[in-house]
Formats: structure tokens, sequence, C-alpha cells
């Protein structure tokens, strides 16, 4: 499905190559693929000092993460 996308996505974000890009969105669906592993563990959800998030907050805090490394300059 992602390969549907690349294109979009290197259209938007010009500096980046496709290697690149295929990083980028790897590690953006590993802190998906954690959070929804861990997401009924004891304390998954909690943030420091200790409140619980709910699931709103838990997909803005992803989104904001996941959007901020797929944007980021290139690196090399």
């Amino acid at each position: 499905m992602m390969s549907r996308f690349t294109g979009t996505f290197l259209r938007v974000l010009p500096g980046l190559t496709e290697e690149e890009l295929y990083w980028r969105l790897k590690f953006t669906f590993g802190a998906l693929h954690h959070v929804l592993l861990t997401l009924n563990k004891q304390d998954s959800t909690r943030s420091h000092p200790g409140k619980r998030l709910d699931g709103e907050e838990l997909v803005q805090r992803l989104v904001a993460f996941a959007a901020a490394g797929i944007k980021a300059p290139a690196s090399h």
C-alpha cells in the first residue's frame, strides 16, 4: 500500500531520497506498532509524572512525532 503513496511523499518532501523516506516510514510504523502492542499493558499510557493519556492524546502525540520525523531535513 505504501508504494502508492511514495511518489506523493517524495513530491512534497523534495529533499528526501526514496531510501530515506523508506526508513522514516519504517521507524514511524515501528512506533505505531509499539504503541498498539503495549497499549493495554500496565503503565503503557502513563506520561511523566504519572498522568494517564487517553486515546486521543496518544494519537495526537504519535502523529506529531511521526510528522516531525518524516518532515525533518535530510541528514545527508
